[in-house]
């Protein structure tokens, strides 16, 4: 494990990892994923420990959904795997500190994970059947398995305010600030339009946690990780992106609302007092 910015790599080959998955979940979207020999495996035997309690299923000509695919299952495997190496790893080289530090990192990004797979990744193409599996994802989050615990919407924040409200941030304070920037951005909390400005208010915050740091480094960060990139590029993000867009379009709207309203007063105006015979 690279020792420079430990809480800021681990990060990157988590959201490597899940950015490698959705194409998975994509891919089987599209009926074109055939899944891992191991997942086959595990799936396979699944089915025969159940069959027996699938056979009236079958028996009324019902197909078991044992025997199908389960796409949730593997994404919920997979993805902790790597949580729980990464746990592990850190446990092995980490210091007590930096332990702290990295758990509450990976807590912040199963959080991300588990909202997004709930609100913005597509299950299936029938929309029915997409918003079936979407609220199925409720018996798989990733917080749960993990941590234990189902609350991230609240935690979340929390740990933000705890870490940005320190007298003196460390340089691993920092990197968590840098993550929790990243988590924000990329999608967490931004399901409903009433956060906005709370979010912006963290942003700002954890933005303040950083400003000391270099703008070659802050750009290393924020604009040139690879994985980063290509995810924030995607319909999701594009539709949880900053609400500064949209504040910025709603002005731009009202300025042409009042311009084009001005110079319709004004031609009514003096087409009223011409017809009046009040102008010459």
């Amino acid at each position: 494990m690279n020792l420079d910015k430990p809480i800021i790599e681990g990060f990157e080959r988590l959201i490597a990892s899940w950015y490698l998955l959705r194409q998975d979940i994509a891919l089987h979207v599209r009926g074109e994923f055939q899944g891992s020999g191991a997942e086959k495996e595990t799936e396979n035997a699944l089915s025969d420990e159940q069959m027996l309690d699938d056979s009236s299923g079958s028996q009324t000509g019902g197909q078991p959904e044992t025997l199908n695919f389960d796409v949730q299952r593997y994404v919920q495997n997979r993805m902790a795997d790597q949580v729980e190496e990464e746990l592990r790893n850190a446990r092995e080289h980490l210091t007590e500190r930096e332990q702290s530090n990295f758990e509450q990192m990976v807590y912040g990004f199963v959080s991300l994970v588990d909202e997004l797979l709930l609100i913005s990744v597509k299950w299936h193409q029938s929309d029915d059947e997409h918003r079936r599996l979407s609220r199925r994802w409720l018996d798989f989050l990733l917080e749960k398995r993990v941590f234990g615990t189902r609350n991230a919407g609240v935690t979340v924040f929390e740990k933000i305010s705890l870490v940005t409200q320190k007298k003196s941030l460390t340089e691993l304070d920092k990197e968590l600030c840098a993550v929790y920037l990243h988590i924000l951005w990329i999608g967490f909390g931004q399901s409903k339009l009433s956060k906005q400005i709370k979010l912006g208010f963290y942003r700002r915050q954890l933005l303040s946690c950083i400003s000391d740091w270099s703008v070659d480094v802050r750009r290393a960060i924020f604009d040139d990780q690879p994985y980063l990139v290509q995810f924030s590029k995607d319909d999701e993000s594009k539709r949880l992106a900053p609400i500064s867009r949209w504040r910025r379009r709603a002005i731009y709207f009202l300025v042409g609302y009042v311009v084009v309203t001005g110079v319709a007063a004004f031609y009514l105006y003096n087409w009223l007092m011409t017809s009046l015979g009040l102008m010459r």
